[in-house]
C-alpha cells in the first residue's frame, strides 16, 4: 500500500473556493486527470467567485475555469494553468473495480491535506442514468470530496 500512495499523492490537491468578497466557502479535494485538467466535486465549487488548488508541494494556483459540469453526478472538470512537470496526472482505467478489491483516498479532511484512508470495494452498481457508480468503505469527511 505505501507504493501505492507514493504513486498517487501527486496527483492528488486541496481545492479552497472564496466568494466575491474574499472569503472562503468551502474546502474540498479532487485530482489532476491530464495537465491542467482537475476533476472535483460540483458542490465543492457552486457559488466560487474564485477557486484555489493547493498541490502537495504546497504550490498553489488559481483555477482559470470550469470546462464541463456534471450537476447529475457532482463533478465538475476544472481548468489549471500549471508550469509543464508540475501536474502529475492519475492514471485512469477503464474497468470498474471488482467488489472486495483494496482501495487508497488521498483527500483534505477538516483540511488536513494530503490525509490517506483505505478501504474496500463494496458494491458496484449499475444506475440508470449514470451507468456503474463504485461504493467504497473509505471514510470522505468534510473536505474530503472530489477526493
Amino acid at each position: 500500500m505505501p507504493e501505492l500512495v507514493k504513486r498517487i499523492k501527486p496527483s492528488a490537491v486541496a481545492i479552497e473556493t472564496f466568494d466575491a468578497k474574499g472569503a472562503t466557502l468551502s474546502r474540498g479535494s479532487g485530482f489532476f486527470i491530464s495537465s491542467g485538467r482537475i476533476i472535483t466535486n460540483r458542490h465543492v465549487i457552486e457559488r466560487a467567485n474564485r477557486v484555489d488548488v493547493h498541490l502537495m508541494d504546497g504550490k498553489k494556483f488559481t483555477a482559470r475555469g470550469v470546462l464541463a459540469i456534471d450537476g447529475e453526478g457532482d463533478l465538475a472538470l476544472l481548468q489549471v494553468d500549471v508550469p509543464e512537470g508540475f501536474a502529475a496526472p492519475l492514471q485512469i482505467i477503464q474497468t470498474p473495480p471488482q467488489e472486495g478489491e483494496s482501495i487508497v483516498v488521498v483527500g483534505n479532511p477538516y483540511g488536513l491535506e494530503g490525509s490517506v484512508s483505505n478501504g474496500i470495494v463494496s458494491a458496484v452498481r449499475e444506475i440508470a442514468g449514470y451507468g456503474k457508480i463504485i461504493q467504497i468503505t473509505a471514510p470522505i469527511s468534510p473536505g474530503s470530496s472530489g477526493s
